[in-house]
């Protein structure tokens, strides 16, 4: 390992990460929690310094600390579920993020956090809304937020 970086700051003991994935270049990391946020990071130009990362593989052998690297700034963090998010996948061709959950509940969302829909949903996907009134969150998410959150998201 040449690098890491905390994900869930203010979580608790209890808290982690129980899905993760890439795109194919490695430049995109996707983690979705067990406090059901997703967190979307552009990796492309973290921790690949040659130097520190040689300097630290000679130090792993010795049981020495990883060499510091600053962490990325997430591209995004979305409140997908309200329980523990148990997979997500990344479908690149159009940039959405599918997440499943221990609440029984398939989403997808874009990779900037627009919510698109909920599988089973008797409604209508709308991949693209083309405008706020268009926009839509899950109740049960929805419940949780404030009005400014709500903007937050739009």
């Amino acid at each position: 390992m040449l690098g890491q970086f905390p994900v869930m700051k203010g979580g608790t003991a209890n808290d982690s990460i129980h899905a993760i994935a890439t795109d194919s270049k490695n430049s995109l990391l996707i983690t979705g929690d067990t406090t059901g946020w997703v967190s979307v990071y552009n990796i492309s130009n973290w921790c690949i310094d040659v130097a520190r990362a040689k300097r630290y593989a000679s130090n792993a052998m010795h049981r020495q600390p990883a060499v510091p690297f600053s962490e990325p700034v997430p591209k995004a963090k979305i409140r997908c579920h309200l329980s523990t998010i148990t997979n997500v996948e990344l479908v690149p061709v159009k940039n959405l993020i599918i997440t499943s959950s221990t609440d029984c509940s398939i989403r997808v969302w874009t990779l900037n956090g627009t919510y698109i829909g909920t599988f089973g949903q008797s409604k209508e996907w709308k991949v693209r809304p083309t405008s706020a009134d268009e926009f839509i969150l899950p109740d049960d998410i929805r419940s949780l937020l404030t009005e400014d959150q709500i903007n937050k998201y739009r």
